[in-house]
């Protein structure tokens, strides 16, 4: 039985019990898993499980609805304990699962615009040290005033 998190807008969040080896989720009230809130489809994305291994499959298409996996795109891929899956303006969180594995990357390597400006930052010279401001003087101490005879 995998468990899931799912937190919505404005923090409200939820756990989830699915014990199925193909998991639905979305919208629509036909699905394993429904998440209601913007930008979710009525059939958005698929878990299947397969022995130890989850994999999680996009199924809707349609501008910005994008499934981010741990702050990436993907269209498919392997989960693990801890992944957090943004869909629409819900993230749902896999509680239990398989450990994650290491050497798994959690994002894929920049591309495009993104790319050059990483490496553009790289490249430039590092900023100039800062300054350190001038000490000021300290303020004249008060006199002390004797009474006059």
């Amino acid at each position: 039985m995998l468990s899931f998190e799912v937190r919505k807008p404005g923090g409200e969040s939820e756990v989830r019990k699915v014990n199925r080896d193909v998991i639905h989720i979305g919208a629509s009230s036909g699905n394993d898993l429904v998440v209601r809130a913007r930008g979710v489809l009525g059939r958005h994305a698929r878990i299947s499980v397969a022995g130890e291994e989850l994999r999680l499959d996009v199924l809707g298409s349609a501008p910005g609805s994008d499934v981010l996996l741990n702050g990436a795109v993907v269209k498919s891929a392997s989960l693990a304990s801890g992944d957090r899956i943004q869909i629409g303006e819900a993230t749902v969180t896999l509680l239990n699962g398989p450990a994650p594995n290491p050497n798994r990357f959690s994002a894929p390597p920049p591309r495009g615009r993104d790319a050059f400006s990483i490496a553009s930052a790289a490249l430039a010279p590092p900023p100039p040290a800062p300054v350190p401001a001038p000490e000021r003087p300290a303020p004249p101490r008060p006199r002390a005033v004797e009474p006059a005879p």
